[in-house]
């Protein structure tokens, strides 16, 4: 594969500014007159603290780069853009937008905003995209037809069609830097590059090819938050990846390892070869160089906010190595977990209640679709809001250390039977009890609860220290919503231009398909439809006190939407800075293509899968801990190192972790078809053992921990309906006790050190089957040792404070996780 650096143009579009026009025609007078009635009769309150949205994420620069203005401040026309850094011009289009030109001498700097008398500063970052070509040798010309389809390309074996020369069919591509799986489809059969051997399991039995584009440092380093001294703060760097370790070159396997003490001592990183950038929210703080460690100091108006961030960025002369989070309480570091709140997002450990599965609190309102094609395992079971509001009393979530719920869709949906499956002599029709088939964007459906149910759940979860969330719908209704009725031109076109019906073409047409002929895809490309769908959003956000949304479906939807979306919520939320909102999107694709979504004016995270199937692989399947690694760098190079993505054990579209970790669902096989076909429900010794290496995972490695309900305990099921079991609360036996038990000593391990919600990591040992790394926040160092092997292996270190050696044996299949201090 030949690669060379490309050029690129990022645009941005802007959000309409046409009449709001709400979703459901039954409520659509009452909820404008709502809020006319506040725009007129509140008073707009400027945001006390700064004339900026919250925490401004970085511009990232390509040969021209649009700016739009509206995504970073309140009020666009007030700000001027000062003074720049090198190899980059700026033009004001207008009041809400910039162009700028160029690119930056070094891999990130930061560019001066001034605004109100007040000066702040965006950091800004180079891209880099290289033009890869890929070949797939055919000496003779023996193939009809070769594709490629990967991570690159949204996997969509039409995005680059290939050309036969040379005996080669190839093409080139304009990719980003990072690491990117991809197959070639040679006449209808998926193949793995056979030039090249680097590969990587696909979480289905199966391995991708893989291709690293772009350089990287070999030995990066990392920055390590040392030293709190009164209002000063100290950094030193250490090496990110063990001693002669670059990623993709490891020493083979041994019983005994050593970690630690050579690659701390050996590796000397100067501060003259690497440069640090610190913003205190979102002005430049000063940083002084003192010898092999950096010094800064917090600034005096930090005594005057409750909670704010000094966030940095460590960068050579290749790339940005590394961003850190540091918490600040009226001017101090936070340096006690007790401080944490529900509104900080780093602490939170989210729980997925599938609702309609979870709990039955209220017999009457139990209603199952009367149809008899219906298998009962796709019919209503009766969960309800009331049913979760008796569980959060019971305490079940605090003994869970859960702080954040996320309840799936409760909107109204249809009263009868739609779809198929007719597979291996099992034939059955399904209901909506999943929620995702709305027939209304406004209202509860009265199977699930009422208005009053929910308000009282968000008061109880409040009082606990909970957060909840609710997962809204916007790319799909059902065909009976009412707007199908009164607006049919603003669906997708269900067939294409040639004849083909557009339903479940995910990659080759992810803005306009449909999931099935029932559920029209809406036409975003309509300001109508922008308009309608993000004001039915804000009416939830309104009416009820809720803190964030879920969004189904997110790269179907354009960007637009989102912009839009994200501009209304904040200035709606603007009057009230004691309310923060948080929404995390699901999207299966590229590194790349789930970061386009998180910046300021869109979302604020989404759910890391490329991160969930390497761990799937190497805890169930003993994939080689390389890979995981390799993984785990990928998503903190993109995210962040205190990011807030979604770390999840499982969902509700997968087979369940500890079933296939069993070997109750092979990795290769339809676990849909298995959901119909099988009785799966014995889980092995060694699967509860893989799922506590899973527990372990989740809650120890940067983001926020994600658990679909029942995986605490290891609750069975093959994909979809299986894995969306009945909950339960009693009767578990010794080894789903034994799971519950670890999954509780990991959470409040977790909730209970800093180390684990904004510490620096470091790897200190990589091998095939061990995994060894350590999260260091001030004083705290937290090391987390990961066996897959089936032998035990000593490891021997020094003490992160004291320096004494220290020797601990990892028994087989098993994790371990040691706090130190000094």
């Amino acid at each position: 594969m030949l690669i060379r650096k490309n050029h690129r143009i990022q645009y941005q579009l802007g959000h309409s500014k046409q009449k709001r026009l709400v979703f459901d025609s039954y409520f659509n007078a009452l909820w404008l007159l709502v809020l006319l009635v506040i725009a007129c009769d509140t008073p707009s309150k400027t945001n006390e603290v700064s004339p900026f949205i919250g925490l401004n994420t970085p511009v990232i620069l390509n040969d021209t780069t649009v700016v739009i203005w509206s995504d970073y401040v309140w009020e666009p026309k007030k700000l001027e853009v000062g003074k720049l850094p090198e190899g980059i011009s700026h033009i004001r289009f207008n009041e809400e937008r910039s162009l700028f030109i160029g690119k930056l001498r070094q891999p990130v700097d930061l560019i001066e905003l001034l605004i109100d008398g007040e000066r702040g500063h965006i950091l800004a970052k180079n891209s880099s995209f290289f033009t890869v070509k890929f070949s797939y040798p055919d000496p003779k010309r023996t193939f009809d037809l070769v594709q490629i389809k990967g991570e690159m390309n949204g996997w969509n074996v039409a995005a680059n069609p290939m050309y036969y020369s040379d005996g080669f069919w190839q093409v080139e591509m304009e990719v980003e830097v990072g690491v990117y799986a991809y197959k070639f489809v040679v006449d209808g059969k998926e193949l793995l590059d056979p030039t090249n051997s680097r590969q990587v399991p696909n979480g289905f039995g199966d391995y991708n090819s893989l291709i690293e584009v772009g350089k990287r440092s070999s030995q990066p380093a990392v920055l390590i938050p040392t030293e709190v001294s009164g209002h000063r703060l100290s950094f030193r760097m250490e090496s990110y990846l063990p001693l002669d370790q670059e990623m993709g070159q490891f020493p083979s396997g041994q019983s005994t390892l050593s970690s630690g003490k050579e690659s701390k001592s050996t590796i000397q990183f100067s501060t003259n070869d690497h440069k640090l950038l610190v913003l205190w929210e979102n002005q430049a703080v000063e940083v002084r160089v003192m010898g092999d460690y950096w010094e800064l100091g917090i600034p005096e108006r930090a005594r005057f906010v409750d909670r704010s961030y000094l966030r940095l960025w460590l960068a050579n002369d290749v790339e940005v190595l590394h961003n850190l989070r540091i918490p600040i309480q009226n001017g101090n570091i936070l340096q006690n977990a007790d401080q944490l709140t529900r509104h900080d997002r780093s602490s939170w450990n989210m729980y997925f209640v599938f609702l309609d599965r979870f709990n039955d609190g209220n017999k009457e309102n139990n209603r199952r679709v009367n149809d008899p094609e219906i298998h009962p395992s796709v019919n209503y079971y009766g969960g309800d809001l009331q049913g979760l509001i008796e569980i959060i009393q019971s305490g079940y979530f605090d003994s869970l250390s859960v702080n954040t719920l996320w309840l799936s869709p409760i909107v109204q949906n249809p009263e009868g039977a739609y779809g198929l499956w007719d597979q291996k002599g099992v034939r059955s029709t399904f209901s909506g009890y999943h929620g995702y088939w709305p027939i209304s964007s406004s209202r509860i459906d009265d199977r699930m609860g009422t208005k009053e149910d929910l308000r009282e759940l968000i008061e109880l979860a409040h009082a606990r220290d909970m957060n909840v969330l609710l997962d809204y719908v916007a790319n799909h209704v059902h065909q009976e919503h009412p707007v199908m009725q009164q607006h049919p031109g603003w669906k997708t076109d269900l067939y294409l231009p040639d004849g083909t019906m557009n339903t479940q073409l995910w990659d080759e047409q992810p803005l306009t398909t449909w999931f099935d002929t029932f559920m029209p895809s809406l036409d975003f490309s309509q300001e109508q439809v922008v308009e309608a769908m993000s004001d039915s959003a804000l009416y939830w956000i309104h009416e009820f006190n809720i803190d964030g949304f879920r969004h189904d479906a997110t790269k179907h939807i354009p960007l637009v939407f989102w912009r839009m979306l994200t501009h209304k919520i904040n200035k709606q939320l603007r009057e009230n800075q004691e309310r923060t909102f948080y929404q995390i999107g699901e999207t299966y694709g590229s590194r790349p293509l789930i970061a386009s979504y998180i910046r300021s004016g869109l979302l604020d995270a989404q759910f890391d899968f490329s991160l969930f199937d390497a761990a799937q692989s190497s805890f169930g399947q003993n994939q080689s801990m390389h890979s995981l690694a390799e993984q785990l760098r990928e998503s903190i190079r993109y995210y962040g190192m205190t990011n807030q993505m979604g770390v999840i054990s499982g969902n509700h579209d997968k087979a369940r972790f500890i079933s296939l970790a069993s070997g109750e669902v092979r990795w290769e096989e339809d676990a849909k078809l298995a959901a119909w076909t099988r009785d799966i429900s014995d889980p092995s010794e060694e699967g509860y053992a893989r799922l506590q290496l899973m527990h372990t995972w989740i809650f120890t490695v940067p983001g926020i921990p994600v658990t679909y309900y029942g995986d605490e305990f290891g609750l069975p099921g093959a994909n979809d309906p299986d894995n969306r079991r009945p909950m339960k609360f009693e009767g578990l036996n010794s080894l789903e006790q034994q799971s519950l038990s670890h999954y509780t000593n990991m959470a409040r391990l977790r909730a209970n050190h800093l180390a684990l919600h904004y510490g620096s990591l470091r790897f200190e040992t990589i091998e095939e089957d061990v995994l060894i790394f350590e999260r260091v926040y001030f004083n705290e160092s937290i090391w987390v040792f990961f066996n897959i092997s089936d032998c035990p292996r000593l490891v021997t270190f020094e003490h992160p404070f004291k320096g004494e050696a220290i020797s601990i044996e990892l028994t087989p299949m098993s994790s371990l996780v040691q706090v130190f201090q000094p």
